[in-house]
């Protein structure tokens, strides 16, 4: 895929919705390139790689309960997508 489209983003984050509020690791990091750079903040240093990303959702699930999450704006560039 070159871009993502605006209702690709959509989809991807209902899938990350999904893993969220499910606590599931494993459906997140499933969402994922093996070669990421994720940032739970634009200003963070990122995560590289999957590893990295399943420590933090390992740590969230076992740590968050009753989590609600929704998008309420979403920009796409390229193969980059933001949400608030």
């Amino acid at each position: 895929m070159a871009n993502f489209s605006h209702g690709d983003a959509q989809d991807l984050l209902a899938a990350f919705k999904r893993g969220w509020e499910g606590r599931s690791p494993d459906a997140i990091i499933e969402l994922m390139d093996r070669d990421i750079d994720y940032r739970t903040d634009p200003f963070a240093e990122p995560l590289i790689g999957k590893n990295g990303v399943r420590e933090l959702w390992n740590d969230l699930a076992a740590n968050q309960a009753h989590v609600v999450f929704d998008a309420e704006h979403i920009w796409v560039n390229g193969m980059t997508v933001l949400a608030s």
